[in-house]
């Protein structure tokens, strides 16, 4: 795989010279297409509120489960009231396979910390060619503070965030996975001192991988509209309806 491979080159330079700067954050984040877009949530009793859209129509349900439920794992919240299906379209660039579920633990609006590694772990490690390399987070309506994280490199993972402006607000960060061993990713919680600066905003654009269908959510993503995880998916057609192919936990 092209990609992996320009990954894999990537993380071995990094190992080289553990500091990475924005600019090798860029390169990686720009080397591999968005598989996966994720979107968070606080309700008002409490819980966070996640919805994954995997770009792969035919990703294994199993999978995405297993991947839901190492979340809450990771997170220290088991996850609760888990449902995963597909999106029925006639359009094959508009189906998507999806779950969405409650847990706690990844958004603490008061101080702007998000939790990213739980969400990281859970996605490394997945069998080829289910493999995950690079997705997206996105924390509706969290205004960044001091203590947000901006941007974070090391050699086994990195992400660069970036505030969405008003009027929907919110926060969203670009992952990629340079390893595939959960146990070796780790990503601090708020920005520190010693941290990398913000990327900078003359980044360079995504790469032609990311096409249509990846713009289609990301539109989605971008309006965060109250009470909606992932509105206007289908920017056209409206909400396709979701085929429950896996029944819901209790």
């Amino acid at each position: 795989m092209k990609t992996h491979g320009a990954l894999l080159l990537l993380a071995m330079s990094v190992l080289a010279r553990p500091q990475m700067d924005d600019q090798k954050i860029e390169a990686a984040l720009n080397s591999v297409p968005t598989q996966a877009v994720v979107t968070v949530r606080k309700h008002n009793m409490g819980a966070d509120l996640v919805e994954i859209t995997m770009l792969d129509a035919k990703y294994p349900l199993d999978l995405l489960r297993g991947q839901v439920e190492k979340i809450g794992k990771y997170a220290g919240a088991p996850a609760r009231g888990v449902s995963v299906g597909r999106t029925s379209h006639p359009n094959p660039k508009q189906q998507f396979t999806k779950a969405s579920f409650a847990t706690n633990n990844l958004i603490d609006e008061e101080s702007g910390r998000v939790r990213l590694e739980p969400i990281a772990k859970a996605f490394a490690g997945a069998p080829e060619p289910h493999t995950i390399e690079a997705f997206i987070v996105s924390f509706e309506g969290l205004r960044p503070t001091e203590r947000t994280l901006k941007t974070y490199g090391s050699a086994t993972v990195v992400l660069s965030g970036r505030a969405i402006p008003p009027p929907f607000g919110g926060l969203e960060y670009r992952i990629a996975l340079l390893g595939q061993n959960p146990d070796k990713i780790t990503i601090p919680d708020e920005h520190k001192e010693s941290a990398l600066k913000p990327a900078k905003s003359a980044a360079a654009p995504p790469p032609q991988a990311e096409n249509r269908t990846l713009r289609i959510v990301l539109i989605a993503v971008a309006a965060l509209a109250a009470g909606a995880l992932v509105y206007f998916l289908l920017a056209r057609a409206g909400r396709a309806p979701i085929d429950r192919s896996s029944p819901r936990s209790p």
